[in-house]
């Protein structure tokens, strides 16, 4: 997982990799949170 800060916004990247011969299923079911100060939005 990679978090990005963008001049417009947040990116999140996920990389996932199967080292197996077959099919690997797979979910991600990320809900990242960000604590923002108040005042700062």
């Amino acid at each position: 997982m990679t978090h990005q800060l963008l001049e417009d916004g947040f990116s999140t990247t996920f990389e996932v990799e199967n080292p197996g011969a077959s099919p690997m299923p797979f979910c991600v079911g990320a809900h990242p949170a960000i604590r923002i100060p108040e005042g700062r939005i």
